[in-house]
């Protein structure tokens, strides 16, 4: 009978654990890939900001300049963000620019509970940061660093 028993409570254990590890997953990510794909992939190509802080970039004084920008992420993690010789305005000369810089997406299940888009040094000038990536698909880039930032892919 004891052996019966302990036989029993065993059996229940592993039943409870197979239960338990096969519910959990690794995708449980915050959905910022938006169409349920892999957020690193979602991200490579080129992307045009369309809206910086809520204004849309073709009718704002402040991030006009911004209209022609291309921010474009590489399979080999680098990073570009071509101003196409302008900024705030300003003619530069196209030697300034594209910046580069190198990139990283990790999910932080601690901090933010959201894919974290790392652009590292100051590379790339106007955005180099930690930024929430608030929505990613095949179509739109949404990243937030306190300032949010829409993009529109272009490729």
């Amino acid at each position: 009978m004891k052996k019966k028993f302990l036989l029993n409570g065993w059996l229940l254990l592993v039943t409870v654990l197979m239960v338990g590890f096969s519910s959990c997953s690794n995708d449980d990510g915050p959905g910022g890939s938006g169409n349920g794909g892999n957020p690193e992939q979602l991200l490579i190509g080129k992307w045009r900001p369309v809206k910086a802080l809520g204004d849309n970039v073709a009718s704002d004084d402040l991030f006009g300049s911004m209209v022609d920008d291309v921010l474009e992420f590489k399979a080999n993690k680098t990073v570009t963000y071509d101003e196409n010789g302008t900024f705030y305005g300003y003619n530069l000369t196209q030697s300034f620019y594209p910046s580069q810089s190198t990139w990283t997406l990790k999910y932080d299940s601690e901090l933010w509970k959201a894919w974290v888009l790392n652009i590292k040094g100051d590379g790339v000038f106007f955005f180099a940061a930690n930024f929430e990536v608030v929505k990613v698909d095949n179509n739109t880039l949404i990243i937030d660093n306190g300032f949010e930032y829409e993009f529109k892919r272009i490729n």
